[in-house]
This record gives C-alpha cells, sequence and structure tokens, in this order.
C-alpha cells in the first residue's frame, strides 16, 4: 500500500512540474541568445574614456528635408563637405598680469612732541605805595615829607593829600606763566601706482574638423 502511495506522489509531482515550471528552464542558450547578451567587463568599464583607432564620424551639422512630393523610393541622402578640416594657428601675445595692487605709503616727516610756552598773564606797570598831594600832585613815599609839604603850602591849596599805589616806569610783564603745547605727529602720503609683471603666451594650433550636411538626392 505504502509503495502505491509514492508512486501516485511521483506521479503528481511529475505532471506538475511539467505544467508549472518554465519550459526554458532546461534547454541549452542558442547561439543568438549568447550573442545578443553582452555583458561589461571591468576592462571595459575602466576605458571608456580611451579612444579607439576607428575614424570619428564626420561632424554633420545640417540635413535637408526631404521634398514633400516626392516619394521615399524616388532618392536618397548624399552627405556633402560644407568646409574643409583646417588648422588656425593662434599667434603668441604677452599678458600683463597683477602681483601688487596700488597702495598709499605712510611716511613719517615729524614725530610727535610737546612744548613748554611761556606767556605773560598779567601785564602793566610797578607800583608802590605813596603820597599824592591833592593841590599840586606831589608824590612821595614818606608821610613825614608829605606832611611838611602840606604845611608850607597851605595857601597854595595843598591843605591835603591822600595815599594810594603810584605807578611808576613802563608797562611790562608782571606775572609770567606757560603752558604745554602738543604737537601731533606728521606724515606725508605717497602714491603707489599698482604693479604688473608680463606674462607670454606662446603660440598653439587649433584644429578645425571638416563640416558636413546631409542633403537629399534624387535617385
Amino acid at each position: 500500500m505504502k509503495k502505491i502511495l509514492i508512486l501516485i506522489l511521483l506521479i503528481l509531482c511529475g505532471i506538475c512540474a511539467y505544467y508549472y515550471l518554465p519550459s526554458d528552464i532546461s534547454s541549452e542558450p542558442s547561439d543568438s541568445d549568447i550573442q545578443d547578451t553582452v555583458i561589461p567587463s571591468e576592462e571595459t568599464s575602466l576605458n571608456t574614456d580611451i579612444p579607439d583607432n576607428k575614424e570619428s564620424d564626420p561632424l554633420i551639422t545640417e540635413t535637408e528635408e526631404k521634398p514633400s512630393d516626392v516619394s521615399s523610393s524616388s532618392g536618397h541622402y548624399e552627405t556633402v563637405m560644407v568646409s574643409a578640416a583646417y588648422d588656425e594657428t593662434v599667434p603668441s601675445y604677452d599678458e600683463q598680469v597683477l602681483v601688487k595692487e596700488a597702495w598709499i605709503e605712510e611716511v613719517l616727516i615729524s614725530e610727535a612732541y610737546s612744548e613748554e610756552i611761556e606767556y605773560c598773564k598779567e601785564y602793566g606797570y610797578d607800583t608802590y605805595f605813596g603820597y599824592i598831594c591833592s593841590g599840586c600832585g606831589y608824590t612821595t613815599e614818606s608821610i613825614d615829607e608829605m606832611n611838611a609839604h602840606v604845611e608850607a603850602d597851605w595857601n597854595d591849596g595843598c591843605g591835603s593829600y591822600s595815599g594810594q599805589n603810584i605807578t611808576y616806569g613802563e608797562a611790562h610783564c608782571l606775572l609770567q606763566d606757560s603752558y604745554t603745547l602738543y604737537h601731533e605727529a606728521v606724515y606725508d602720503y605717497v602714491y603707489h601706482e599698482p604693479e604688473y609683471k608680463t606674462i607670454n603666451h606662446p603660440s598653439y594650433v587649433v584644429h578645425h574638423d571638416a563640416v558636413y550636411k546631409k542633403v537629399w538626392v534624387e535617385d
């Protein structure tokens, strides 16, 4: 009985495998499948920037439209040269490169210093205390002399006198004083032009590829 059940299960598994598994799982890949499948190698991915030795396609800048009144089989496109390839020589030239910008130099003319300035704080005359006769203006420093003068000239209007400060001599400075005058440093400012250096760029050649366009030609 067990053998019969096992045999039935094996038959059912075979039927399921036949209907549900992909039909090409066990088939060998064809030559066309191998050719259409491209697996990039590490060498190819690392050398994509290296140009090959094949000639590059011509530079086509324009394609003329096919006339609308002709059929597609009545003509064809041809590649026509518009301008030939040529080399252009760029001449050498000098370039002025800024090395140092314009600047202003501060030059010291005189250093700062302090100066003591004297001046006359009080100006006037020398004085002394004396006595002046009210009648004739007689002056003396001695009161005894003034009393003798008044008594002698009593009848001439010199009957009185006064004591006061009396000036004499020429006017001059009576009191000197001083103050400190501070002088700032003095500078001069000199303008300097910007500085340049000359860099020579040698001549070089620029290659221009030929230019083509596609033209419709009737057969």
